[in-house]
């Protein structure tokens, strides 16, 4: 669980309709097997107590009844397992009967949670209490689960449908029939909402088991960060899937709707991380990344084209000095704008290498652009020689004055050509504060602003290849 990675299990154990014997049995070997595998959080599918195609046995009060007593011999026999689980049962209360969520853990139930749908023999959910093995359960459709120990984990649940209450992460139990197409769909649509909602989603339907008289089960299961799938199941395949979001992040970014909160506290464990932590997130692997240089590339001509023509500026100026960040503002100005309307400057000073010098001026060369060169030594050495500060004390002022310097200069030509200052800073600059301020944190637009320093080694080489 350090730094917010939940190892998280979707199970869909083999049940029999209507039998809450075996179903329980079934239930307690997928939960003690999936906290065994390391799981702080386990999903069964919905009604998996019961069977999700029951049908008119649900009004059946026998049934209700062994439903019951099959979650309580569940919580009993998976006290000992250190994780918190969510499966499905009918309940009967106050005459109605409702389709549920009940959430255990170390031997207690912590919350019921009715689906908030009329569907069927079903009511839709409403907020009481109940006493379950002589302990007060809340029943609410709007609860919210949290652990004790890490905040950052809360989720809550859903029953095949959309609630107001959110958390970072859902838990989704579902009873879906297969066709040919519902597995692509349903990827497609939680996918798109994790996305939007930035939040996290654990997915779980009814599989092996359930009768085949009105449709097909396949107990497809999803686990799904953000937007991105971390894991899934093949339909008619994995009795379990296991990843690890990350519930730090989506603690962070989630618009979070808080419910009724429940706590619940387990032992923390470490973590062993299943899930693929991509190198360059900026360009997964799987992508077509050329597809997806130019697309970036695009982006930043049509902003810089739209900016020059927005503040009417005849010239995109430029300081270029051989590096990674320079080349890739130099070559979005060079597709945004004619040769002759870039203005691109080299100010060599203490410490500029012939090796970025050359490059800068070899790069201006093949794109056609002429280039000034403006040595700033000896203005740096007056301005040191003004504040008072030594020659060969090479700290941050050392550093910063030529920045600055090199800033002044761009703004001043900027000014005397009628043009505009082209910033060079990348994203992971800005976000580390790793740039000079007033100095080449300052333009008058921007182009590497969102394009992270990896993603623009994979740009700048495929305008080379």
């Amino acid at each position: 669980m350090k730094y917010g990675f939940v190892k998280t299990a979707a199970c869909s154990p083999e049940i029999k309709v209507a039998d809450c014997a075996f179903n329980a049995a079934s239930c307690v070997k997928s939960i003690n097997g999936a906290a065994q595998a390391g799981a702080s959080v386990v999903l069964l599918p919905r009604l998996c107590l019961t069977g999700a195609t029951c049908g008119d046995l649900f009004l059946s009060r026998r049934v209700c009844d062994a439903a019951l007593k099959a979650l309580l011999f569940v919580t009993r026999e998976t006290a000992k397992s250190n994780c918190v689980s969510v499966l499905g049962l009918p309940m009967r209360l106050d005459g109605e009967i409702y389709d549920c969520a009940a959430v255990i853990s170390r031997g207690v139930v912590l919350g019921i949670v009715p689906r908030t749908a009329s569907e069927g023999v079903f009511s839709a959910g409403k907020t009481a209490s109940l006493n379950l093995d002589g302990k007060t359960v809340l029943f609410s459709p709007d609860l919210v689960f949290r652990y004790a120990k890490m905040p950052d984990l809360s989720f809550n649940i859903e029953i095949d449908e959309k609630k107001a209450v959110s958390a970072p992460l859902a838990l989704v139990l579902s009873a879906q029939p297969e066709t040919t197409v519902s597995e692509s769909a349903r990827r497609a649509a939680l996918t798109a909402r994790s996305a939007d909602e930035k939040r996290g989603f654990v997915f779980c339907s009814a599989g092996p088991g359930e009768s085949t008289g009105d449709g097909v089960y396949a107990g497809h299961k999803m686990i799904i960060e953000n937007g991105v799938m971390l894991a899934e199941g093949k339909p008619f395949g994995d009795e379990r899937i296991i990843s690890e979001p990350d519930l730090d992040l989506l603690s962070n970014i989630c618009k979070k709707k808080n419910g009724e909160e429940v706590v619940f506290d387990i032992s923390v464990t470490r973590t062993r991380l299943t899930r693929v932590i991509e190198k360059d997130p900026f360009a997964p692997s799987g992508r077509d990344l050329d597809a997806l240089c130019e697309k970036a590339l695009a982006i930043q001509t049509e902003g810089l084209k739209k900016r020059m023509l927005h503040t009417r500026s005849k010239k995109a100026v430029i300081g270029v000095s051989g590096g990674l960040d320079s080349t890739l503002a130099l070559i979005v100005a060079a597709r945004a704008c004619s040769p002759e309307g870039v203005f691109a400057v080299t100010m060599p000073c203490f410490g500029t290498s012939e090796r970025t010098k050359s490059n800068a001026e070899k790069l201006c060369e093949k794109l056609d652009i002429p280039i000034k060169k403006i040595d700033i030594s000896e203005s740096v050495k007056k301005h040191f020689e003004d504040i008072g500060h030594p020659l060969e004390v090479t700290n941050v002022t050392f550093e910063n004055a030529q920045a600055r310097e090199r800033t002044q200069i761009l703004f001043d030509i900027a000014n005397d050509v009628g043009g505009l200052v082209v910033g060079t800073g990348d994203l992971s600059e800005l976000a580390l504060g790793f740039a000079t301020y007033n100095g080449d944190h300052m333009s008058s637009y921007a182009v590497n602003a969102s394009v992270p320093k990896t993603f623009m080694r994979h740009i700048i080489r495929h305008v080379a290849k």
